[in-house]
């Protein structure tokens, strides 16, 4: 057998993915079971963005080789790890390479991945597509890392998976020639190891900070179709909401007071001439998922649902609590915090994975994936059955809980390790 080599990464440190500002470390042992001319032993971390993307009109099944190919290098740093520094230095490796006895050899290492994007100097912010208005775009999450194995498990599936951001650390061994070869090159060994990456959210770490800064001015939503009750009443459903902008894991969706779904009603056009009896009869809030990858200049969009609630009730509303406000607009409130169900629910409680992907919005320069909130209604007025939905505008998705989260500290200058080269 030849040299044997693996690459062995710690874990992060909440078990899962690293996180912003964590260092990824680990180590590369090399097992040979006799001696060995080396050259080098390097370990390098990459990461990039690649889609794939098809032209308006063509056919999937018959044109999958003449789509339009992307991959933008977010990251790619590399670390010579054999022969030892003091070594290269002083002498030049001739190509035989350094002699290294029988045995089992680690050899250790550490990454901090940093913020920037490296293909933002390769094409400059002008060509950054989804990130070309972002005055400090950072690094993706990690996303469809499985698409180069997945397979294409259905038609939809497929679609989805034309889009990836990998992460990976590579560990290379260049053996040197031994004697008379005819190979022309050099024998090369790799090693790859895949790594999760989700980046923290922008802030100071501050619970206190992160939440008066995810309040925002009141929005309104209102449902898509007016609902005729009679013929000389109509009414629609109207969501006010000062915190949909940003929903963090473990948000609070429905409970009084958390400036989400806690203020929807029902706005009349008129005060009811007669006593209206309404229920509230099923309740559906999904999370709207849209897919942008950008290939040359062509975009393919993907849009799907993502379950989150959906509960039958049977809710009367209190006609005492209609009430006029200022501007004349006469509201009926739904008080569905008075539904234990929802007044407990805590947003993605369960950790979702979808399609293989954790719940999270982000840009890179060819992928965009962003999300709205969809609250259907059904309910019962005099009998007759009506439906309501109300969409919202786009909503930034945390993976992380401003309950649980905790920022690492900062590196500072003296603290970030070696700038490796892209050799």
């Amino acid at each position: 057998m030849g040299p044997r080599l693996k690459l062995c990464l710690n874990e992060p440190g909440n078990g899962q993915y690293y996180v912003s500002n964590e260092a990824m470390s680990g180590n590369v042992v090399l097992e040979l079971d006799r001696p060995a001319s080396i050259i080098s032993l390097s370990v390098t971390i990459r990461g990039t963005s690649q889609t794939f993307t098809q032209s308006s009109g063509s056919d999937y099944l018959m044109h999958t080789t003449f789509g339009n190919r992307s991959c933008h290098t977010l990251v790619h740093q590399k670390q010579e790890l054999f022969p030892p520094e003091n070594v290269r230095g002083a002498i030049t490796t001739s190509k035989k390479g350094f002699q290294v006895s029988k045995g089992l050899y680690s050899y250790g290492f550490e990454f901090l991945v940093p913020y920037w994007l490296k293909c933002f100097n390769d094409h400059g912010a002008k060509s950054a597509g989804f990130n070309r208005t972002l005055e400090d775009p950072r690094l993706p999450p990690s996303f469809n890392s499985d698409a180069a194995t997945a397979g294409l498990v259905d038609f939809e599936n497929s679609y989805y998976k034309m889009g990836s951001v990998t992460y990976y650390m590579k560990a290379t061994l260049v053996l040197g020639k031994i004697g008379f070869r005819l190979t022309p090159g050099n024998t090369i060994i790799e090693a790859y190891q895949g790594i999760e990456y989700i980046p923290t959210p922008r802030c100071d770490g501050n619970q206190a900070h992160i939440l008066q800064a995810n309040i925002g001015p009141t929005q309104s939503f209102v449902s898509k179709k007016t609902l005729k009750v009679n013929d000389s009443l109509d009414a629609w459903i109207e969501v006010k909401a000062r915190s949909l902008s940003r929903v963090y894991r473990l948000d609070r969706m429905f409970q009084r007071g958390c400036q989400r779904f806690d203020k929807v009603s029902l706005v009349l056009s008129q005060r009811p001439v007669q006593e209206l009896n309404i229920k509230i009869r099923r309740l559906t809030l999904q999370l709207v998922e849209i897919m942008n990858y950008l290939s040359q200049g062509q975009v393919n969009a993907m849009v799907g649902t993502i379950p989150l609630v959906e509960t039958q009730l049977d809710l009367k509303l209190n006609s005492s609590k209609i009430k006029t406000l200022g501007n004349g607009t006469i509201e009926w409130p739904l008080e569905l915090c008075r539904i234990p169900e929802l007044a407990n629910y805590k947003f993605n409680e369960a950790n979702i994975t979808h399609r293989g992907n954790k719940m999270f919005s982000f840009a890179s320069c060819n992928i965009k994936r962003a999300f709205k909130f969809c609250l259907s209604l059904g309910l019962e007025i005099d009998g007759s059955r009506f439906d309501a939905e109300v969409l919202t505008t786009m909503c930034d998705i945390e993976l992380s809980s401003i309950e649980d989260h905790e920022e690492l500290p900062s590196y500072k200058v003296s603290d970030v390790p070696p700038n490796y080269t892209n050799d």
